[in-house]
Parts: structure tokens; sequence; C-alpha cells
């Protein structure tokens, strides 16, 4: 009798282990959640900060004036951005190099490449 309580709890154990691992296989950690940076043709800084499912965009020398917020979301390597500009709505949509560390993006109508620093 001992035995199979024993044989119950093995299972058991390797049930919940199985199913915490099944679990957090589906769960996705988002490759967009971060701070980017890269530099417009004029020089300035531009800085994307992205949380689960809303961004803010930093202009500037220092890249330090919020110019631009919105929300987001995303499949694959692929994110669409949406925000309103001064009361004009706008789409932006950003692409994840496979290395996870450059998103190229239109910004203003410039092409720029910004690059994961946290």
């Amino acid at each position: 009798m001992k035995n199979l309580f024993k044989i119950f709890g093995i299972i058991a154990v390797v049930a919940l282990v199985g199913f915490t691992m099944i679990a957090c296989e589906e769960a996705e950690d988002n490759p967009f959640v971060g701070t980017w940076e890269g530099e417009m043709d004029d020089g300035d800084t531009v800085k994307i900060v992205a949380k689960d499912t809303t961004w803010e965009m930093f202009f500037g020398a220092s890249g330090n004036v919020v110019a631009m917020s919105g929300s987001y979301t995303y499949t694959g390597n692929v994110a669409t951005m949406t925000g309103t500009f001064q009361g004009t709505a706008f789409t932006i949509t950003s692409t994840l190099s496979s290395d996870g560390d450059k998103i190229n993006t239109t910004i203003l109508g410039e092409e720029v490449e910004l690059t994961r620093v946290k």
C-alpha cells in the first residue's frame, strides 16, 4: 500500500512538472520590449521605449524630448505601432532583426535602424 502511495506521489509530481513546463513554453516573451536608439539623417538621436503594449518616442540631440507615444501589437518579428501626433493618427511598421538587437523602421519618412540599448 505504501508503495502505491509513493507511485501516485511520483506520478503527481511528474505531471505537475510537465504541465508547468508546457505552460512556460507557451508563454512568449515580447521581443520588442526595451529601449532602442538610432540616429536620424540630421544627426538627432531618436529613442523608442517599448513596454508590453505601449511605446514612447523621443527626439533631440540627446533623445530626451517626448515627441510621440501610442500602443502597438506584434506578430513574430513585425510590430505595428499606432499613435497620434499633433492630432493626426499614424501607423508605423517596425521589423526586428533575426538576432533581436536591431529594429528597422520608417520615422517621418526616413528609414532608421534602431539598436537595443536595454
